[in-house]
């Protein structure tokens, strides 16, 4: 994928990790960011989509145990991965994936 944006993302991501974010929404983070980061630049629509869908469902596992704050700062990061992944126009193609929350 995108190099420069991932790198982009990168930084997002460290800087969620020094505001001392929730260590389980950050690994779950950190996972998305390395599988992202793993696909090749011809990856198709349906193994990016896998991977972001893995992420909600390890999201919804955690609900009860993530404040909305956390919640919050995991989708920011979730749906600025899903615009470098080309997904910028589906709109909130997570919701049908979420749970209660």
């Amino acid at each position: 994928m995108n190099s420069p944006q991932l790198e982009l993302l990168k930084l997002k991501l460290l800087e969620v990790s020094v505001l001392d974010y929730q260590p389980l929404t950050l690994s779950v983070m950190e996972k998305l960011l390395s599988q992202l980061s793993e696909l090749t630049e011809d990856a198709s629509d349906f193994q990016k989509m896998f991977i972001f869908k893995n992420s909600i469902l390890e999201i919804n596992k955690l609900a009860e145990e993530i404040d909305t704050e956390d919640r919050e700062t995991f989708l920011d990061f979730f749906y600025s991965a899903a615009t470098i992944a080309g997904f910028s126009n589906k709109g909130d193609f997570a919701e049908q994936w979420r749970g209660d929350w």
